[in-house]
């Protein structure tokens, strides 16, 4: 409940009130701050006790271990006609009718473990290249979440020292079978990578529509004091306080494909505009 009142404005973004289904898994009951629930939030579930868990002792994460069994509370809430399971994070923005129309694409009757990589090549090495993250989000096949529900405890006395969710679930998923499926629709951005260019930065709690785009900002809380860059020319990156991204609702990056970006910059100005479109025929990204 800590980061509840930071994050709801992600979820509220895309939560759509009696056409949506899903949870919202707590570690504890909402304060009375937060009380009455709002409609406009998903309706909210208290994660299991897991101290009760025989192999708790050895587990070196418990706030890791109490996430990935979400995906098992959820599925023992028992709902009808479901076909995907889709888990991500509190900060986690989902474009549900992109959401929907690429998981169509798959065989829900068949086990599936759907989702990509992080846009950090770190984590990946860190991790894995083949695991999904749960920053962009993943889903799994209704058979296979019925599977992983029965295993999972099991898994976790297998793996206790695993310190991160996302790679338990993989690995769990790996002793079933089954491997990730990859789709680029799924992304994870790691916003430190910006550091290197001389910001240290939050994102706004929402992003949001302007037309047919999704515009996400970064905004610079103080500048670094970094010197210039001297592989462009010693260019400063001082006078720039905020980024704006802007992406295509409407556009999904499928499997094999990539996106590309015209950066606009005017001299002096505090706001740099990455703008995403459709690469070029040959078009190096390099």
């Amino acid at each position: 409940m800590n980061t509840w009142s930071n994050k709801k404005s992600y979820i509220e973004a895309w939560w759509r009130p009696n056409v949506t289904r899903g949870y919202l898994f707590l570690d504890r009951p909402p304060t009375e701050e937060f009380q009455p629930w709002p409609s406009t939030s998903p309706p909210f579930r208290i994660n299991e006790d897991i101290t009760k868990l025989k192999v708790f002792p050895k587990i070196s994460r418990p706030i890791q271990v109490r996430i990935v069994r979400t995906i098992m509370e959820t599925f023992r809430q028992g709902d009808n006609d479901v076909r995907w399971y889709v888990m991500g994070d509190d900060d986690t923005v989902l474009m549900v009718d992109n959401l929907v129309e690429v998981l169509a694409k798959y065989d829900h009757t068949k086990s599936y473990y759907i989702g990509f990589n992080s846009d950090c090549v770190k984590s990946n090495f860190d991790f894995s290249f083949n695991m999904a993250f749960g920053g962009a989000g993943y889903a799994l096949s209704y058979p296979l979440a019925e599977a992983l529900a029965t295993k999972l405890d099991d898994c976790i006395e297998r793996y206790p020292d695993m310190y991160v969710s996302d790679f338990l679930l993989h690995s769990c998923l790996a002793d079933l079978g089954v491997a990730l499926t990859q789709n680029k629709g799924f992304h994870q951005v790691i916003a430190t990578s910006l550091v290197e260019v001389g910001y240290y930065i939050y994102v706004c709690p929402v992003e949001h529509i302007e037309g047919d785009q999704i515009v996400t900002t970064y905004v610079r809380a103080w500048p670094r004091g970094l010197p210039t860059c001297s592989f462009a020319g010693n260019h400063s990156a001082d006078p720039i306080t905020k980024i704006k991204v802007f992406s295509l609702a409407s556009t999904r990056l499928e499997g094999g494909g990539r996106d590309c970006c015209d950066i606009e910059y005017m001299d002096g100005a505090n706001v740099t505009e990455v703008k995403y479109r459709t690469c070029m025929k040959y078009e190096i990204i390099a």
